[in-house]
């Protein structure tokens, strides 16, 4: 019995001291970690940062076409895709414009006047989106009348931004071509654009996506022209080769590169951010250059390579982002694309990143904290750009009072 007794007392002496052990190793196990945690340092490295998406970009040219009887890309003096000017014959003989053509664009500006659709541009592209939603080509529509409406709204869309007095002077213009039959192709004598590239095929996309539509569109908009017909037509069309404007979609909690400043450039340039006057706000920055050089750039991919462009508008549209961009080089590249699903690097700056648990938030404002000669502690103010993953990227532009080779607190 009192072998028992003092077997269970020292298997309970062996528990205790067990027990203690394990105390003992817990409390220098988080010792280390404490201390870990309180030395962990990293070093300030510059590098560059990108955020690409995927997403589908409409291209709204600043072009010009007219259809001419037996046309074909056979017909040129140059190959397409071809920069030409304004006073060279484009033809390698004289031809003559469709009667049917220049009858509907006569047409056309004329119920624009009645209508008084001018004032009120908007209000067309609310029935593009409603005619063309669900059906996919302009010609399998259901009547003749809807097939006539449907027309009405693609050849208005060339006409978008005219006040009265110019979509006048432009029925004029096309009034006074009708009546020459038999005629050297050339740009200047048929009111069409300077300079350009050279094409011999339009389509039905092609003549609602224009540079003219860009003001009034939204996330429906861009949706519904998708079902608009892209089977191409015989036609002399020529592309803008000044530049470029494009389109796309992102989530609406997504960051496009120094967004903020794109909308107080637009503040100081046409006196508003809002999209009132953007009509205005888009021819401007065409003729204005020096004013374009301001705005950040981001790029679209294409066979693999980036093409930068400028970030001139982003807004807004029901649960989406809309963001426009205008090229001012490599137009060519794009100068025949509708819509082109491609990779956007919507950010690209030089940052920091440091590990999230780095940064410190103290009410609104948030902080680094740099070791200065190895144990001073001092906290530095900073804006974080976004967070990627476990890490947060801090721009070399944001944080003037970061620099490169700092030591940091992990664990502040």
């Amino acid at each position: 019995m009192s072998q028992q007794i003092r077997k269970k007392k020292r298997q309970a002496q062996r528990k205790r001291i067990l027990m203690l052990c394990l105390i003992f190793l817990t409390i220098i196990i988080l010792g280390l970690i404490i201390h870990y945690r309180y030395t962990a340092t990293g070093l300030l490295e510059q590098s560059e940062y990108k955020d690409v998406i995927s997403s589908e970009v409409y291209f709204f040219k600043h072009s010009d076409y007219i259809e001419i009887n037996n046309f074909s890309a056979q017909d040129l003096t140059s190959s397409e895709g071809s920069k030409v000017n304004g006073y060279t014959p484009l033809t390698k003989n004289k031809m003559s414009i469709s009667s049917d053509y220049l009858n509907a664009q006569i047409s056309t500006i004329n119920q624009i006047l009645k209508n008084k659709d001018y004032l009120h541009y908007n209000r067309i592209v609310s029935q593009i989106q409603n005619n063309f939603k669900g059906l996919d080509k302009l010609t399998s529509q259901l009547s003749s009348s809807q097939g006539k409406k449907k027309t009405y709204l693609v050849n208005a869309s060339a006409y978008f931004g005219m006040s009265r007095k110019e979509l006048i002077a432009k029925r004029k213009e096309l009034k006074k071509i009708k009546q020459k039959k038999h005629r050297q192709i050339i740009l200047s004598d048929l009111g069409m654009q300077s300079s350009g590239y050279v094409y011999g095929t339009v389509n039905p996309m092609e003549k609602v996506v224009t540079e003219n539509v860009l003001p009034y569109i939204d996330k429906d908009f861009l949706e519904s022209i998708q079902k608009i017909d892209q089977q191409d037509e015989s036609a002399l069309k020529i592309v803008d080769n000044d530049h470029l404007y494009a389109a796309f979609t992102v989530d609406s909690d997504t960051t496009i590169q120094n967004e903020s400043n794109v909308k107080k450039l637009k503040q100081k340039v046409i006196g508003t951010s809002s999209r009132k006057k953007d009509v205005a706000y888009y021819n401007k920055l065409v003729k204005r250059v020096d004013l374009l050089w301001q705005y950040p750039q981001i790029s679209i991919v294409k066979n693999n390579k980036s093409y930068p462009c400028y970030v001139v508008n982003v807004f807004k549209s029901g649960s989406k982002k809309i963001v426009v961009v205008m090229l001012k080089d490599y137009i060519s590249v794009f100068a025949n694309d509708n819509i082109l699903k491609s990779d956007i690097n919507i950010q690209s700056f030089q940052c920091y990143q440091v590990p999230k648990s780095a940064i410190k938030t103290e009410g609104k404002k948030q902080y680094l904290t740099l070791l200065q000669k190895g144990y001073f502690r001092k906290k530095v103010a900073v804006k974080v750009r976004c967070y990627d993953g476990r890490k947060a990227i801090l721009s070399v532009e944001d944080n003037p009072d970061l620099s490169a080779n700092s030591m940091y607190c992990t664990y502040p």
